[in-house]
């Protein structure tokens, strides 16, 4: 015990780790403005907005897709990419969507077109040679 511990004795009593109650993860979200700590679930019923000081959260891309969307009448493009082949195989998403695009476009171009030809420029010369 140092000199320092003896003058200032400790304040927070030390406990088991059998003892501390487990506190779910993802429960609690610290807003990054004003650092007020809020419950998740409110922070969702108000639209990912603090209550304290009006800053807005990001949310995912499927959460604000849901906001903005209507439910009925969507569909997703490329689901049955997804759908098709395994998804712990790597390359299984990039396959099928070269199958997908194999029938879609039945002609393929094996290589890229060929560039332009550079047009020449008026007034440049090559440069002189200086052989002796």
């Amino acid at each position: 015990m140092s000199w320092l511990e003896k003058l200032l004795p400790p304040k927070i009593q030390q406990t088991s780790p059998q003892d501390r109650r487990q506190v779910p993860e993802g429960l609690w979200i610290k807003c990054p403005s004003c650092e007020t700590v809020l419950y998740k679930s409110d922070l969702e019923l108000n639209q990912n907005v603090c209550p304290k000081c009006g800053h807005h959260l990001r949310i995912g891309a499927r959460a604000r897709l849901d906001a903005l969307l209507d439910p009925e009448g969507r569909y997703e493009i490329g689901q049955e990419v997804l759908a098709s082949g395994s998804q712990t195989e790597p390359g299984a998403v990039y396959r099928g969507f070269k199958r997908i695009v194999a029938k879609q476009c039945p002609v393929a171009l094996t290589s890229p077109p060929p560039a332009p030809p550079s047009p020449a420029r008026p007034g440049l010369r090559p440069p002189a040679s200086t052989d002796p």
